[in-house]
């Protein structure tokens, strides 16, 4: 089986490690994706100078490699016949979450969920919706216990 384990801050990331180390996943293949947003394109943050920007972007991509190798190390140990290897790719997460999946041919996406609601969802839009809703495959959104819903 295929599976791909998107991430993007760390409180959700241990939630789906434990998740995962529960799962009993067996001679799977296993990718552990984070999405840098590279904020210079179509973005509000265009505005600012170049290399604020650059260091933004640096930042994300420092913090998203941690959360990564994090991830997929845990992963690793939980899961012992499984092979794990992780990817950082730039873009809008929903669409590169897509696109990944269809390409790699996973069979299930896993992923956690900011549960926003109303305004701020309609605002900032829905990376767990979208996945959701146009996904070619399963997917799995793990909820944080305390995340209203």
């Amino acid at each position: 089986m295929n599976i791909l384990i998107a991430v993007d801050e760390s409180e959700y990331a241990q939630a789906i490690v434990e998740f995962a180390a529960k799962s009993h996943w067996t001679d799977s293949n296993i990718i552990v994706l984070s999405v840098v947003d590279p904020l210079k394109i179509n973005s509000l943050m265009a505005v600012l100078p170049g290399p604020i920007l650059d260091e933004m972007v640096e930042a994300n991509l420092k913090r998203a490699t941690t959360i990564t190798a994090s991830v997929a190390n845990q992963i690793r140990s939980a899961t012992k016949s499984c092979q794990v290897r992780e990817e950082i790719l730039e873009g809008k997460a929903a669409q590169v979450i897509l696109e990944f999946a269809q390409e790699w041919k996973a069979d299930l996406i896993v992923m956690g969920s900011h549960g926003k609601t109303g305004f701020s969802k309609l605002l900032l839009g829905s990376v767990s919706l979208a996945v959701t809703s146009h996904a070619s495959c399963s997917v799995l959104i793990i909820r944080l216990k305390s995340d209203p819903g």
